[in-house]
């Protein structure tokens, strides 16, 4: 294992701001761009993701910022007043954090460093691509101990395979006919990986929207008043979500139909891989934009997955009236404490985000109002969320990245706004309070979130894509006190061998209470959540006293190992690798 033995620097003010933004300082500025030319075509207003992950894995998350660019519909125009036609660029910032030394295997140390410094390896790493780009996910997919990615678009869904040398090989994955109709687009929104069959690869889930083309650009808007803007969904059909099996080698085949997954045809942004049972067979939840949420619960055994869609059964599909709302992104964690992952849903403005809280692995009870998140959310469209301890007390806060998906929203309803405060509550007192000092100023219109602990003092960071406009990336500069944090993330040191993914993506981490009285604090090792978005592969544990000598996880891996480990209360994080069966 390896250990960074720093705490957290001490707050001396009560009334600090818990971030600052500092893409310019960490040379990770970014601008979103999504082409439009005023045909507002659907795609444009749906902005596109942020993926947290070490690519090189030299023991620091690089950021990887998606982008849309122009429609290819502009490809070639005839019209020679027209721009040129210009495609998307992603950007691979490659976090060298002052050069800091990689991760050790045999107890060496890796100490934290002040201010990353973020390098723009885009061009040789080779993920610039033609498509429009929506969403990501990393993970390793080959199982050769690099992390691969898997990026989404209004077209087709392309796997990056990690060459280990700094590069990535594009690779299309198959996309069958939509409505057997020849020609239809596919589109893709949110893509999560995990080992559905327990077979040691990673598998993926892609979520399909709606069937938009450029074709079929329907006038939405008041034309009468003479407004136009961007279509809802209800505008059209959805499409049918994809899930591939992984044959071992970073080879995929569609599998969805066989596997009880043939009727997801939702209109699908949000995606997550849980494991509502804790019995490590990997479940699916999926967020549809005004139609009735997905929760595919494995039912199967290892090697022989078998979906079942239980969502209305388990009270994750709707909301508190029986109404398909409009999900978008999706943010996963225990927040009560007792052992068993909640889910919290962003929804449009005029209704209200959920969170479905499990009281058991088959009933969950929307808690919305209890946890007092739904008011603060009635004049937000949110997108990106994601559960996080950021002040290391010892339970989950909450991060929202809020936006309208209607450039002209103030024109249409009194109250409206196009671009929106972003959104940090403090969890207290069985709820929630929004936090006044979150520094979070900047007021865009948001859409991707991902969290990463970049700068390795401890606390988790925040980067926020924004719709046609610069991104945002925060610093966790929350006042700590004498907390602590244990951060953890795994590492399975005979997977090569065995041809397995080595990150541990489908286990579990459990952190002992630090004082009697305190909860449990339980982490799933999970790839992508949020808003066409992932985090770092990273957990975080907070809570921890700097009188503590020891704490105790429990490590349980993906096929059912456990491991108990002791661990200096000052651990700033720790990378465990087992030993191989």
């Amino acid at each position: 294992m390896a250990l960074g033995a720093q705490e957290p620097p001490t707050a001396s003010r009560a009334a600090s701001a818990w971030f600052e933004e500092v893409s310019s300082r960490w040379s990770a500025a970014f601008t979103h761009r999504h082409g439009g030319r005023g045909d507002f075509f659907m795609i444009e207003t749906m902005g596109s993701g942020v993926v947290a992950f070490d690519y090189d894995g030299d023991g620091d998350d690089d950021l990887l910022w998606l982008d849309s660019g122009d429609p290819d519909h502009y490809r070639g125009a005839a019209d020679g007043d027209a721009p040129p036609w210009l495609p998307g660029r992603n950007v691979l910032l490659r976090n060298d954090l002052g050069a800091a030394p990689p991760m050790q295997e045999d107890g060496g140390a890796v100490e934290a460093i002040a201010s990353p410094r973020f390098v723009d390896v885009s061009e040789a790493a080779g993920v610039r691509l033609d498509d429009y780009v929506m969403g990501g996910t990393a993970g390793d997919v080959d199982a050769d101990g690099d992390i691969d990615l898997v990026v989404t678009s209004f077209g087709p869904t392309r796997l990056l395979r990690n060459d280990g040398r700094g590069g990535f090989e594009v690779e299309p994955l198959d996309e069958s006919e939509i409505f057997g109709r020849p020609g239809q687009r596919f589109w893709g929104a949110s893509a999560a990986l995990a080992d559905a069959d327990r077979d040691g690869d990673l598998d993926l889930y892609v979520t399909g929207y709606v069937d938009f083309d450029y074709g079929r650009n329907h006038l939405c808007g008041e034309p009468e008043r003479g407004l136009r803007s961007y279509c809802h969904p209800n505008s059209y059909r959805g499409l049918p979500d994809r899930f591939y099996l992984n044959d071992g080698s970073g080879s995929f085949r569609e599998a969805a139909a066989e596997l009880g997954l043939g009727e997801a045809n939702g209109n699908g942004l949000g995606v997550v891989w849980l494991d509502v049972g804790r019995d490590l067979e990997p479940d699916i939840y999926v967020a549809n934009d005004l139609t009735a949420n997905y929760l595919f619960r494995n039912l199967g055994a290892a090697h022989t997955p078998r979906f079942e869609e239980r969502g209305a059964l388990y009270g994750v599909a709707l909301s508190e009236r029986g109404d398909a709302e409009a999900g978008m992104g999706i943010g996963v964690g225990d927040w009560d404490g007792n052992g068993l992952e909640d889910l919290f849903v962003t929804h449009l403005d005029r209704q209200t985000n959920a969170l479905y809280a499990a009281l058991s692995p088959e009933l969950f009870v929307d808690q919305r109002y209890q946890a007092r998140l739904a008011e603060p959310s009635l004049p937000r469209v949110g997108f990106g969320a994601a559960f996080e301890d950021f002040d290391l007390d010892g339970d989950l806060d909450l991060l929202i990245a809020n936006g309208h998906i209607i450039h002209n929203a103030e024109e249409f309803e009194r109250g409206s706004t196009y671009r929106q405060p972003n959104d940090l509550f403090e969890q207290v007192a069985g709820g929630y309070r929004a936090v006044a000092a979150s520094g979070l100023g900047i007021v865009r219109s948001s859409r991707g979130l991902a969290l990463a602990d970049f700068d390795l003092d401890g606390r988790t960071d925040a980067a926020i894509s924004n719709s046609n406009e610069a991104s945002e990336l925060y610093r966790n500069v929350a006042p700590v006190a004498t907390r602590a944090a244990l951060r953890v993330r795994l590492r399975d040191a005979g997977a090569a061998s065995l041809g397995r993914s080595p990150d541990g993506i489908g286990g579990w981490l459990d952190l002992a209470p630090a004082t009697e009285g305190a909860a449990r604090q339980s982490r799933y090792v999970r790839t992508a959540s949020s808003y066409l978005s992932q985090n770092s592969l990273e957990a975080t544990f907070g809570g921890v006293s700097s009188g503590q000598e020891t704490v105790r996880l429990e490590v349980q891996w993906p096929d059912g190992r456990r491991q108990r480990i002791l661990a200096p209360h000052r651990t700033r994080w720790l990378v465990h690798r087992s030993a191989a069966p």
